[in-house]
């Protein structure tokens, strides 16, 4: 027991000062590249109707939605049929908006955040069931943007909570119906 507790220690007490003197990175230039080529490239510029929503995935080389499934290994719980990557889905966007809003929060840069509040109004606006209120995102289902129409017809949520208050700020009644449509049929 004393050893145990004597080479936990000594291990602590080496890698304290190690750990302190590290300079913590900053990645903000990363991040504001990344932003600034989405918002240029990795719009909706698909289908007949051109719009804020952000593509799910782009290929790398040509900065535009992927013509093939990306190649990701099967493993539990993965699925070829019902991945987003041919369209829109804010709900697995969630943290890449919040990105936005804190990039624009951090650099004083409204832009960021604008595109964030275009791309969740046009969704609130044009991405929902008239008929159950449901949002066209989720795990199995997301707006197609090829198509300009919802693609698949599960609709279910798994851990993180989306964006409702930023939502709720751009178009209340349509979050509602949103949240009463989950209500209802969930």
């Amino acid at each position: 027991m004393k050893r145990s507790l004597l080479i936990t220690a000594a291990v602590v007490l080496s890698v304290g000062p190690l750990a302190a003197a590290e300079t913590p990175r900053d990645y903000t230039a990363l991040v504001i590249r990344f932003a600034r080529t989405f918002m240029d490239k990795g719009t909706d510029r698909y289908g007949p109707v051109h719009s804020p929503l952000w593509a799910a995935a782009l290929d790398l080389n040509t900065l535009s939605l992927p013509t093939d499934s990306p190649k990701i290994p099967a493993g539990p719980r993965i699925r070829e049929g019902d991945r987003c990557w041919k369209g829109c889905n804010p709900y697995l966007d969630a943290e890449a908006i919040r990105a936005f809003y804190e990039l624009s929060r951090r650099t004083g840069d409204p832009q960021y955040r604008q595109a964030a509040e275009r791309y969740l109004a046009y969704f609130l606006e044009r991405c929902q069931s008239p008929t159950t209120g449901l949002l066209a995102w989720g795990e199995h289902t997301f707006w197609n943007l090829a198509f300009d129409a919802v693609d698949r017809d599960i609709h279910e949520f798994l851990v993180w909570l989306p964006l409702w208050p930023e939502m709720w700020e751009l178009d209340a009644p349509a979050v509602r119906r949103a949240i009463e449509g989950i209500y209802a049929h969930h």
